[in-house]
């Protein structure tokens, strides 16, 4: 016995082959499917913590005279506090200041410091309430010195000399050569 085909199968079976003719030269005049996204950019490794003599030195609560000598020569004498911490994740010290002398109004700053990975180059950023930007100040860092300079906008160059000291440390600021501050600074007795 022989199988006939009826005409409706035939031609369901001509349908879809046309059918799939149909989509796939419609798929070949498309554009090429986008690309996949690319990979997020790799975060760079984490900060080793702080570790260097001088700026671990600093590290403590801090009691300090200074002499401030103001553009017009006149020379102010005060004290301030300061409590020094490590902080950010342990990479960085946190310098909390707070004077009293300076034109009769308080003074208060923070200042970030960090080393950089070879621990020869220390930068700062100082914060303070007579400016509404940070400082920066940058410069070579030895197991018990530093220099650091930056710009101060409207008043010129700042250079500052910290040296460990017995007991401490002694503090120099120059602005474009010119003395501008010195402070004894000494572990705080309680």
């Amino acid at each position: 016995m022989t199988r006939r085909f009826s005409p409706v199968l035939g031609m369901l079976i001509a349908a879809t082959a046309v059918g799939s003719i149909l989509a796939v030269s419609v798929r070949a005049g498309d554009p090429p499917p986008a690309a996949a996204p690319a990979a997020a950019p790799e975060c760079p490794p984490v900060q080793k913590k702080l570790d260097h003599p001088l700026l671990n030195a600093m590290i403590g609560e801090w009691s300090i005279t200074f002499s401030a000598t103001g553009p017009d020569g006149k020379v102010e004498e005060g004290t301030a506090t300061s409590k020094a911490v490590l902080g950010i994740a342990g990479t960085a010290i946190v310098d909390d200041y707070n004077a009293s002398g300076m034109g009769g109004s308080p003074f208060g700053g923070l200042g970030v410091y960090k080393v950089s990975d070879d621990g020869k180059t220390v930068s700062c950023w100082w914060f303070d309430n007579m400016g509404p930007e940070p400082m920066k100040l940058t410069g070579p860092i030895t197991d018990t010195s530093l220099e650091m300079t930056g710009t101060i906008p409207g008043m010129g160059t700042m250079k500052i000399v910290e040296k460990k000291v017995e007991g401490g440390f002694d503090w120099e600021g120059t602005m474009d050569g010119k003395p501008m501050m010195t402070q004894k600074i000494r572990k705080a007795t309680k």
